[in-house]
C-alpha cells in the first residue's frame, strides 16, 4: 500500500470513529471471532458507540473475515439464517409500526 492511501484510509478511518454516534438507523453486526483481518472489537466500537438501540452484535467463535465466502458451508448457513432472521424481525417491526401510525 502506498504511504499516501495508508495517510487517506487513516484520515478515513479517524472521521468514521468520532462519528460513530450519528448512527441512528437499525443495523447488524456479523464478525468472526478470528478474523485476522479486521479486529471484532472495532465492530463491538460500532455497536457499542452507535446512538440507535435497535442494533444487533453477532460475533461468530472459530470463524474468519470473509463471512459469507471462505467459510466452511455449515458456517455460512448459519450467518446466512441469521441475517435472514434479523431482516424478518426488522420487518415484522416495520410493518407494526406502519399498522399503529394508520390507526385514528
Amino acid at each position: 500500500m502506498r504511504l499516501q492511501s495508508a495517510v487517506e484510509l487513516l484520515t478515513v478511518i479517524v472521521d468514521l470513529e468520532k462519528r460513530l454516534k450519528e448512527v441512528t438507523m437499525p443495523f447488524l453486526i456479523t464478525h468472526g471471532e478470528d478474523d485476522k483481518v479486521t479486529d471484532p472489537l472495532t465492530s463491538k466500537l460500532l455497536y457499542e458507540t452507535a446512538s440507535t438501540t435497535d442494533k444487533t452484535f453477532k460475533l461468530y467463535p472459530g470463524m474468519w473475515h470473509a463471512l459469507t465466502y471462505g467459510e466452511f458451508t455449515e458456517n455460512t448457513d448459519i450467518i446466512f439464517a441469521d441475517i435472514i432472521s434479523w431482516i424478518m424481525r426488522e420487518l415484522a417491526k416495520e410493518t407494526r409500526d406502519q399498522r399503529g401510525s394508520k390507526r385514528p
